[in-house]
């Protein structure tokens, strides 16, 4: 007797190989595979799939869940583009280990998005950050890195220096405790205050900790737009010098100046390869990016703490230093050619510009563009988030066909009234509905094996991304034809379309647009905890 039998699909199993008619079986949230058919086999539940495919359960190479984890919003935009299992904690951010003598200790992290009341004592390390993702109610598996910003933050507060060797030790220990209690790897992001202050030999030091652990390296590089050869350079030449396996966060060109560099960069990620290095990258199917608005800003000016750093921008003269900073850097300004093509999807203070441009803000309002900015970021006080279009297509094709890249959302979603990049809701349709049936670069089997089996062997989630007897039941059942993203830019939060059912562990979690109120996602432990 069967949970559920799956009738008349046809079987992507994941591995990339061409697709085939089968019966699917499910028992206590294992599959088995029924080629002969399920003529005279029991099941509690029959669904009839004729006319549909049925994969692996979408792998989130990157996602932020671990912000939003166990809100209704974090496990509808995940669940109903059909991810089943995610990788948190990325771009260094983490909300541990959290020491008690950081200026973060028990604070009420409530106040941040979608984060819910939690006790200092389940911050300090991740045996206890673990306690709380396991109280939350989850339609997807948890896969958990630790955060570089974190650790420097307990250790060095925001201190914008090397560390001393003790304050370095401390840092290792406290990144050693979490491998041993089960996380899977570090993050750096290496653009935000304080992971941006750290240098080479410093994050070297903290990879080699993964080395026991086998645990994986992911890093947002230091620069992806003028210097972004060197920043891949810099990673691979990191996790090599620490004997660790690297995956490139979210692999993008920024600014038209440097359009087609991803021949250059790849080319150093395939040598990497060749010479036995292990090498991933991960990517998600759009041309805008999206983080804090203050990510235009100078580096140092966001090592002031919030009210400093409000204050410097109330005052003209440090305003025209900032201003003149940001026209000769590296930095969002220069790649995007100005400020006037920024979009805003939500504005927390200022709703009335949600949805439009700086530009279009400029104009209407007669401000010169860079007061609009500055006045966005002090009447928000610094939490807006924008969109930045800043890469082609060329290269996000030919990042996306890289045989190592697998697709990460990186997409955050802070609820259900608050618009945000359209890649929080539809990523994984989208990679179907572009890269397959719009741009015809690769296979329908190809590109879900970016999507399953490829990430999941990367990130060493056993028994996940294959549709193989005696694997996790962790299932998308789709509409070949129309899946795609059911959203856009102006209109994010819409769910996709063409996705049927979602299962996790054998069960239903989303179906025909809706939850079920089924929340079987658990915490997944590092293969060598």
């Amino acid at each position: 007797m069967f949970d559920t039998i799956i009738k008349g699909a046809q079987i992507i199993d994941g591995t990339g190989a061409p697709s085939f008619p089968a019966d699917l079986a499910i028992r206590d949230g294992k599959l088995t595979l029924l080629p002969g058919g399920s003529e005279g086999l029991e099941a509690t539940t029959v669904i009839d799939a004729v006319g549909l495919c049925v994969c692996p359960g979408f792998i989130d190479a990157h996602s932020h869940g671990d912000i939003l984890v166990g809100t209704d919003y974090s496990r509808l935009c995940k669940s109903s583009q059909g991810i089943t299992t995610e990788v948190c904690g990325q771009c260094g951010s983490t909300y541990f280990p959290i020491t008690p003598d950081s200026d973060l200790y028990g604070e009420d992290l409530s106040t941040y998005p979608g984060l819910g009341s939690i006790a200092p004592e389940l911050t300090r390390n991740f045996a206890g950050y673990r306690r709380y993702l396991e109280s939350r109610p989850k339609t997807a598996n948890v896969k958990q890195l630790v955060g570089h910003n974190m650790l420097r933050r307990s250790v060095m507060g925001l201190a914008d220096r090397r560390p001393t060797a003790a304050e370095l030790d401390r840092m290792k220990g406290l990144l050693r405790e979490c491998m041993e209690e089960g996380a899977m790897g570090f993050s750096t992001g290496l653009v935000y205050p304080p992971s941006g202050y750290a240098d080479e030999y410093e994050v070297t030091e903290l990879c080699k900790v993964l080395e026991p652990f086998h645990g994986i390296y992911t890093t947002h590089m230091r620069n992806e737009g003028n210097q972004v050869v060197e920043a891949v350079a810099e990673a691979i030449r990191t996790a090599r010098n620490a004997g660790v396996r690297l995956d490139i966060s979210h692999h993008k060109i920024s600014g038209k100046s440097n359009w087609g560099k991803s021949q250059q960069t790849l080319a150093l990620i395939d040598e990497a390869i060749a010479s036995g290095q292990e090498v991933a990258l991960d990517v998600y199917p759009y041309t805008a990016s999206q983080t804090d608005l203050s990510i235009c800003l100078p580096l140092e000016e966001l090592q002031y703490p919030l009210e400093k750093r409000m204050a410097r921008l109330r005052d003209k003269d440090v305003r025209a230093d900032i201003e003149a900073k940001m026209k000769v850097s590296d930095g969002y300004y220069t790649r995007l050619g100005g400020l006037g093509s920024i979009l805003l999807p939500t504005c927390p203070v200022t709703s009335w510009y949600d949805g439009k441009t700086i530009g279009e803000i400029a104009e209407a309002s007669g401000k010169r563009e860079f007061d609009v900015f500055f006045d966005l970021l002090l009447e928000n006080r610094f939490m807006i988030r924008a969109l930045f279009f800043s890469m082609c297509e060329e290269d996000l094709c030919r990042i996306f066909m890289h045989e190592h890249a697998m697709v990460g959302s990186d997409g955050v979603v802070t609820g259900l009234d608050q618009p945000t990049h359209p890649r929080g809701f539809g990523t994984f349709p989208r990679a179907i509905h572009y890269f397959v049936r719009e741009k015809k670069l690769l296979t329908l089997e190809k590109a879900i094996r970016k999507m399953t089996s490829f990430t999941a062997d990367w990130l060493m989630l056993d028994g996940k991304g294959v549709i193989r007897d005696g694997y996790d039941a962790d299932l998308v059942l789709f509409d070949p034809e129309t899946i795609a993203e059911g959203n856009s830019y102006l209109d994010s939060l819409k769910t996709a379309v063409g996705i049927c059912s979602v299962f996790v562990d054998g069960k239903i979690v989303y179906q025909d647009g809706t939850l079920t109120g089924v929340c079987p996602g658990r915490v997944v432990l590092h293969r060598n905890a």
